[in-house]
Protein backbone atom coordinates (compact mmCIF):
# COMPACT_ATOMS: atom_id res chain seq x y z
CA UNK A 1 0.00 0.00 0.00
CA UNK A 2 2.84 2.39 0.81
CA UNK A 3 4.39 2.08 -2.65
CA UNK A 4 1.09 3.08 -4.30
CA UNK A 5 0.79 6.11 -2.06
CA UNK A 6 4.34 7.19 -2.86
CA UNK A 7 3.73 6.73 -6.57
CA UNK A 8 0.58 8.84 -6.37
CA UNK A 9 2.45 11.64 -4.57
CA UNK A 10 5.20 11.62 -7.22
CA UNK A 11 2.62 11.91 -10.00
CA UNK A 12 0.93 14.85 -8.28
CA UNK A 13 4.25 16.69 -7.89
CA UNK A 14 5.25 16.11 -11.52
CA UNK A 15 1.90 17.27 -12.83
CA UNK A 16 1.95 20.29 -10.53
CA UNK A 17 5.27 21.73 -11.76
CA UNK A 18 4.29 24.96 -13.54
CA UNK A 19 4.98 25.32 -17.24
CA UNK A 20 5.19 28.54 -19.22
CA UNK A 21 1.44 28.32 -19.90
CA UNK A 22 0.37 27.96 -16.28
CA UNK A 23 2.85 30.05 -14.30
CA UNK A 24 0.52 32.81 -13.14
CA UNK A 25 0.60 33.36 -9.38
CA UNK A 26 -3.02 33.30 -8.13
CA UNK A 27 -4.98 35.96 -6.26
CA UNK A 28 -8.50 34.99 -5.17
CA UNK A 29 -10.24 38.34 -5.18
CA UNK A 30 -13.77 36.91 -5.16
CA UNK A 31 -13.32 36.38 -1.42
CA UNK A 32 -13.52 40.12 -0.68
CA UNK A 33 -15.46 43.16 -1.91
CA UNK A 34 -13.39 45.98 -3.35
CA UNK A 35 -13.66 49.75 -3.71
CA UNK A 36 -11.43 52.69 -4.54
CA UNK A 37 -10.74 53.05 -0.80
CA UNK A 38 -10.22 49.31 -0.24
CA UNK A 39 -8.76 47.74 -3.41
CA UNK A 40 -7.00 44.43 -3.97
CA UNK A 41 -3.25 45.06 -3.85
CA UNK A 42 -1.03 43.79 -6.67
CA UNK A 43 2.43 43.70 -5.10
CA UNK A 44 4.53 43.72 -8.29
CA UNK A 45 2.74 44.43 -11.63
CA UNK A 46 5.61 42.92 -13.63
CA UNK A 47 5.14 39.49 -12.01
CA UNK A 48 2.61 37.24 -13.75
CA UNK A 49 -0.60 37.20 -11.68
CA UNK A 50 -3.99 35.55 -12.26
CA UNK A 51 -6.74 37.26 -10.27
CA UNK A 52 -9.90 35.14 -9.93
CA UNK A 53 -13.03 37.13 -9.19
CA UNK A 54 -16.74 37.56 -9.76
CA UNK A 55 -18.21 40.88 -10.81
CA UNK A 56 -21.39 41.68 -8.93
CA UNK A 57 -24.34 43.63 -10.32
CA UNK A 58 -23.97 47.44 -10.06
CA UNK A 59 -20.40 47.14 -8.77
CA UNK A 60 -16.84 47.68 -10.02
CA UNK A 61 -13.72 45.81 -8.87
CA UNK A 62 -10.59 47.83 -8.04
CA UNK A 63 -6.96 46.61 -8.16
CA UNK A 64 -4.15 48.88 -7.02
CA UNK A 65 -0.48 48.68 -8.00
CA UNK A 66 2.61 50.89 -8.05
CA UNK A 67 4.96 51.31 -10.99
CA UNK A 68 8.64 51.79 -10.02
CA UNK A 69 11.01 54.15 -11.88
CA UNK A 70 12.68 51.36 -13.87
CA UNK A 71 9.50 49.51 -14.84
CA UNK A 72 9.15 47.71 -18.17
CA UNK A 73 5.99 47.51 -20.28
CA UNK A 74 2.73 46.89 -18.42
CA UNK A 75 0.38 44.11 -19.49
CA UNK A 76 -3.12 43.15 -18.34
CA UNK A 77 -5.90 41.09 -19.90
CA UNK A 78 -9.40 39.84 -19.09
CA UNK A 79 -10.25 36.18 -19.68
CA UNK A 80 -13.64 34.56 -19.08
CA UNK A 81 -14.42 30.94 -18.08
CA UNK A 82 -15.37 29.04 -21.21
CA UNK A 83 -18.70 27.88 -19.89
CA UNK A 84 -22.07 28.36 -21.55
CA UNK A 85 -23.40 30.62 -18.81
CA UNK A 86 -20.59 33.14 -19.43
CA UNK A 87 -20.39 33.08 -23.25
CA UNK A 88 -22.18 36.44 -23.48
CA UNK A 89 -20.52 37.95 -20.41
CA UNK A 90 -18.21 40.69 -21.68
CA UNK A 91 -16.96 42.96 -18.87
CA UNK A 92 -14.88 46.06 -19.53
CA UNK A 93 -11.77 47.16 -17.72
CA UNK A 94 -9.79 50.36 -17.51
CA UNK A 95 -6.53 51.70 -16.16
CA UNK A 96 -6.70 54.90 -14.09
CA UNK A 97 -3.89 57.04 -12.72
CA UNK A 98 -2.52 60.56 -12.38
CA UNK A 99 -0.15 60.10 -15.33
CA UNK A 100 -2.85 59.22 -17.85
CA UNK A 101 -4.90 61.45 -20.15
CA UNK A 102 -8.69 61.46 -20.17
CA UNK A 103 -10.08 58.70 -22.40
CA UNK A 104 -13.77 59.24 -21.80
CA UNK A 105 -16.50 59.00 -19.13
CA UNK A 106 -16.89 55.82 -17.08
CA UNK A 107 -19.64 54.48 -14.76
CA UNK A 108 -17.45 54.06 -11.68
CA UNK A 109 -15.76 56.12 -8.99
CA UNK A 110 -12.35 57.67 -9.66
CA UNK A 111 -10.42 60.80 -8.53
CA UNK A 112 -11.47 63.79 -10.63
CA UNK A 113 -7.87 64.83 -11.38
CA UNK A 114 -6.86 61.38 -12.69
CA UNK A 115 -6.81 60.21 -16.28
CA UNK A 116 -8.04 56.93 -17.70
CA UNK A 117 -7.08 54.39 -20.37
CA UNK A 118 -9.91 52.16 -21.57
CA UNK A 119 -9.02 48.65 -22.75
CA UNK A 120 -9.99 48.45 -26.43
CA UNK A 121 -12.81 46.05 -27.30
CA UNK A 122 -11.83 42.88 -29.11
CA UNK A 123 -13.89 40.78 -31.53
CA UNK A 124 -11.40 37.90 -31.39
CA UNK A 125 -12.69 34.84 -29.53
CA UNK A 126 -9.47 32.91 -28.87
CA UNK A 127 -9.49 30.11 -26.31
CA UNK A 128 -6.83 29.60 -23.64
CA UNK A 129 -6.48 26.19 -21.96
CA UNK A 130 -4.81 26.04 -18.54
CA UNK A 131 -3.41 22.49 -18.20
CA UNK A 132 -2.74 22.43 -14.44
CA UNK A 133 -6.35 23.07 -13.43
CA UNK A 134 -7.86 21.69 -16.66
CA UNK A 135 -9.84 24.87 -17.25
CA UNK A 136 -10.57 26.77 -20.48
CA UNK A 137 -11.06 30.50 -21.00
CA UNK A 138 -12.22 32.96 -23.64
CA UNK A 139 -9.66 35.73 -24.13
CA UNK A 140 -11.07 39.26 -24.06
CA UNK A 141 -9.53 42.74 -24.24
CA UNK A 142 -6.04 43.68 -23.06
CA UNK A 143 -3.81 46.65 -22.20
CA UNK A 144 -0.15 46.58 -23.17
CA UNK A 145 1.88 49.77 -22.83
CA UNK A 146 4.73 51.53 -21.04
CA UNK A 147 3.72 53.34 -17.83
CA UNK A 148 5.40 56.16 -15.97
CA UNK A 149 6.31 55.86 -12.30
CA UNK A 150 3.31 56.22 -10.00
CA UNK A 151 0.23 54.63 -8.46
CA UNK A 152 -2.42 53.12 -10.72
CA UNK A 153 -5.68 51.19 -10.46
CA UNK A 154 -7.21 48.59 -12.73
CA UNK A 155 -11.00 48.72 -12.65
CA UNK A 156 -13.24 45.92 -13.93
CA UNK A 157 -16.88 46.79 -14.60
CA UNK A 158 -19.80 46.02 -16.91
CA UNK A 159 -21.56 48.76 -18.86
CA UNK A 160 -24.91 46.92 -18.52
CA UNK A 161 -24.38 46.11 -14.82
CA UNK A 162 -24.30 42.36 -15.42
CA UNK A 163 -22.57 39.88 -13.11
CA UNK A 164 -20.24 37.03 -13.95
CA UNK A 165 -16.88 35.39 -13.31
CA UNK A 166 -13.62 36.59 -14.84
CA UNK A 167 -9.86 36.26 -14.45
CA UNK A 168 -7.70 39.35 -14.66
CA UNK A 169 -4.16 38.47 -15.71
CA UNK A 170 -1.44 41.01 -14.95
CA UNK A 171 2.29 40.99 -15.75
CA UNK A 172 4.43 38.59 -17.76
CA UNK A 173 7.44 37.73 -15.58
CA UNK A 174 7.15 34.22 -14.14
CA UNK A 175 8.29 33.89 -10.52
CA UNK A 176 8.01 30.55 -8.71
CA UNK A 177 9.89 28.91 -5.84
CA UNK A 178 10.23 25.23 -4.90
CA UNK A 179 8.07 25.73 -1.81
CA UNK A 180 5.19 26.76 -4.08
CA UNK A 181 4.85 23.09 -5.03
CA UNK A 182 3.31 22.39 -1.64
CA UNK A 183 0.62 25.02 -2.30
CA UNK A 184 -0.53 23.52 -5.59
CA UNK A 185 -3.18 21.14 -4.18
CA UNK A 186 -4.89 24.07 -2.42
CA UNK A 187 -4.51 26.31 -5.50
CA UNK A 188 -6.00 23.59 -7.70
CA UNK A 189 -8.92 23.18 -5.32
CA UNK A 190 -9.69 26.92 -5.10
CA UNK A 191 -9.42 27.53 -8.84
CA UNK A 192 -11.55 24.52 -9.69
CA UNK A 193 -14.22 25.41 -7.10
CA UNK A 194 -14.33 28.93 -8.54
CA UNK A 195 -14.51 27.61 -12.11
CA UNK A 196 -17.07 24.79 -11.67
CA UNK A 197 -17.86 23.62 -8.11
CA UNK A 198 -20.17 20.75 -9.11
CA UNK A 199 -17.67 19.22 -11.53
CA UNK A 200 -14.86 19.70 -9.00
CA UNK A 201 -16.72 17.86 -6.24
CA UNK A 202 -17.38 15.02 -8.68
CA UNK A 203 -13.67 14.81 -9.50
CA UNK A 204 -12.69 14.81 -5.81
CA UNK A 205 -15.13 11.99 -5.10
CA UNK A 206 -14.49 9.84 -8.17
CA UNK A 207 -10.69 10.02 -8.42
CA UNK A 208 -10.01 8.38 -4.98
CA UNK A 209 -12.63 5.72 -5.79
CA UNK A 210 -10.91 4.97 -9.11
CA UNK A 211 -7.46 4.87 -7.48
CA UNK A 212 -8.79 2.59 -4.74
CA UNK A 213 -10.31 0.28 -7.36
CA UNK A 214 -7.01 0.09 -9.25
CA UNK A 215 -5.14 -0.72 -6.03
CA UNK A 216 -7.62 -3.46 -5.12
CA UNK A 217 -7.48 -5.05 -8.58
CA UNK A 218 -3.68 -4.90 -8.66
CA UNK A 219 -3.41 -6.42 -5.17
CA UNK A 220 -5.73 -9.31 -6.13
CA UNK A 221 -3.72 -10.04 -9.26
CA UNK A 222 -0.47 -10.09 -7.32
CA UNK A 223 -1.94 -12.63 -4.87
CA UNK A 224 -3.03 -15.00 -7.64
Amino acid sequence: MLRYLLAFIVVIIVVSVPSSAQAHRPIFAYEQPTSLEDPVEIIDPEVSWAIYSKLQTDEADYYRFEVPPDSSDFFAQIIIPKREEFFNFDPSFALIGANLSDDGPVPFEMPSEWGILLAPASDVQETFFEPFTQTSYLMRQEINRKLKEGIYYLVVYHTDNREGKYTLTVGEREVWEWRDLFRFPLIWMKVRMWYDPIQTVAIIVLVPVMIGGIIVLTTRRNRQ
